[in-house]
């Protein structure tokens, strides 16, 4: 599960208030993206400072909760994205593993998912995470 960002509740600075992402704001977050890509707001190091601010603006936009997003959240949800993106595509090229078009899913035989775990856990080991779920 994504990590969420948290922010001190006004009252009591001990307790604090998950931002809880929708499909809604996360959909406007990559639909903004990509068209500030469209409208080269994109370097090679990633986006423009100028694009953040309007994603930023837009996904707050459809935010119905009592939280100011800030830039950091919103850059922590897609590099979340992107991270299990990564992830997704090397487990996909890894041997015994095969993309099923029905079921949207990657399929692997057991000894597969066993040489994959040996090498996730030292992927893991050397400062690397990936998201595999089992």
């Amino acid at each position: 599960m994504p990590r969420q960002a948290r922010k001190p509740v006004p009252e009591d600075n001990n307790q604090v208030i998950d931002l809880q992402w929708t499909k809604e704001m996360e959909e406007v977050m990559f639909n903004e993206l990509y068209r500030q890509d469209q409208l080269g707001k994109r370097a090679d190091a990633g986006f423009k400072a100028e694009a953040w601010t309007v994603v930023l603006e837009k996904v707050q936009g459809v935010y119905t909760g009592p939280l100011t997003i800030n830039l950091v959240q919103l850059k922590s949800k897609e590099g979340w994205y992107r991270g299990a993106f990564k992830d997704w595509k090397w487990l996909k090229d890894q041997s015994g593993f095969n993309y099923d078009e029905g079921s949207g899913m990657i399929v692997a035989a057991r000894e597969a998912w066993d040489e994959v775990i040996k090498v996730a856990l030292h992927l893991f080991y050397k400062g690397r995470y990936l998201h595999i779920l089992l």
